[in-house]
This record gives structure tokens, C-alpha cells and sequence, in this order.
């Protein structure tokens, strides 16, 4: 295998990870849209609120907190998924059209 065929076999593997990446990524921002969904029925019902807040054993404010807290955590940790991604996927593509003269 000289060094343009391994270079492709590379292209295609990241390539490869590149769109699992990516599918992965939508999977974490449908999970963040239902999270947010639930989030508005938990905190614009009171009666699902404070079942939520009798669930947890904490104050229903407590688990607005705690909720807000960690669908933003996740958003952070998309965000760098996101840039993993878009790195991967330029990577395969500067793979792909060899090296510049």
C-alpha cells in the first residue's frame, strides 16, 4: 500500500467517524428538545411539578435549578461534540484532496 492509498483508507475511516459523530449529535439534541419539553410540563403544571419535586425529595425550585443546570451542562458537552465533528469532517475532506502544493 503506497502513501496515497493509505491516505484514502484514512480519508474514508475518518470520514466514517465523521458521520457517526454527527448522527450522535442529533441524537443529543433530540434528547436536549424532550428534556426541555418535559422541563415546561414540570414546571408549568403544578401538579406534575411538585409530583417531580416529591419524586427527587426536594423543593420544586430545587428542581428548576438542578434541571436548568443540567440541560445546560449537556448543551455544553454538545457543543464541543459539535466541534469534534466539524474537525473530523474537514479533516477527511484535507484527506481526501492530498497535500497542497
Amino acid at each position: 500500500m503506497n502513501g496515497q492509498e493509505s491516505r484514502l483508507a484514512l480519508a474514508e475511516r475518518v470520514a466514517a467517524a465523521a458521520g457517526a459523530a454527527w448522527w450522535t449529535l442529533l441524537v443529543g439534541f433530540a434528547f436536549v428538545g424532550l428534556s426541555g419539553v418535559m422541563f415546561l410540563a414540570a414546571t408549568s403544571c403544578p401538579v406534575l411539578g411538585g409530583w417531580v419535586a416529591r419524586l427527587w425529595g426536594v423543593q420544586p425550585q430545587t428542581v428548576r435549578i438542578i434541571w436548568v443546570v443540567s440541560i445546560g451542562v449537556l448543551k455544553l458537552g454538545l457543543f464541543g461534540w459539535f466541534l469534534g465533528s466539524l474537525f473530523l469532517s474537514l479533516w477527511s475532506r484535507r484527506l481526501r484532496r492530498g497535500p497542497s502544493a
